[in-house]
């Protein structure tokens, strides 16, 4: 079982590498075709949404999420939930720092930190996983919990999606950002099960 999980984590990291190795033309493809989609409506909706997964905003949900498991005496929860949620973000800012590939030239937000992989994808698809992860089971209402997990899983898109949109991540961050943040729950949310 062990060997199973380093194969797929080996496999893992190695396809990060190799998106990021190989897709430099469909990046570029991409950045380039973007500001022809741009107008004041989505423009709007895309600053909203990106704001939701910035590095303040899920610092703030994390810190809800902890009072919130600490209220309901669910202290484990609460302390793996917060060890994830920064073990991720530092791994995310250390690979930045690794890699330092600069972002794209022509977008609505400046930037100038390095952009692979895209932290607003990591953070998003980390925290609104671990929500539906920890709350799902307790609305018994069948449709009141597809919506749930539905309203997460959209956020999390969403969110990716704006940071393509405002051009300020190519592609491929994105999609990093994702990968890796499936990597760390793949390996994480076992934590939960134990006694």
């Amino acid at each position: 079982m062990k060997s199973n999980k380093l194969i797929i984590f080996l496999l893992s990291i190695a396809s990060i590498i190799i998106l990021f190795i190989f897709s430099f033309q469909l990046d570029n493809s991409i950045s380039k075709a973007i500001p022809s989609l741009w107008n004041p409506f989505l423009t709007g909706f895309f600053s909203i949404i990106t704001y939701i997964g910035n590095t303040n905003t899920m610092i703030t949900l994390g810190l809800i999420l902890f009072v919130i498991l600490v209220l309901r005496k669910e202290y484990r929860k609460g302390i793996i939930s917060s060890v994830i949620l920064i073990f991720s973000a530092g791994l995310g800012e250390l690979i930045k720092f690794i890699i330092q590939r600069q972002r794209p030239l022509n977008s609505l937000i400046q930037r100038t930190d390095p952009s692979f992989p895209s932290l607003h994808a990591l953070g998003s698809l980390i925290f609104f996983s671990l929500i539906i992860y920890l709350f799902k089971d307790k609305i018994k209402n069948k449709f009141l919990k597809i919506l749930f997990i539905a309203v997460n899983i959209i956020l999390i898109l969403l969110i990716g999606l704006s940071r393509i949109y405002l051009n300020v991540h190519w592609f491929s961050d994105v999609i990093a950002g994702y990968v890796l943040g499936l990597i760390i729950l793949f390996f994480s949310l076992r934590f939960f099960d134990k006694n």
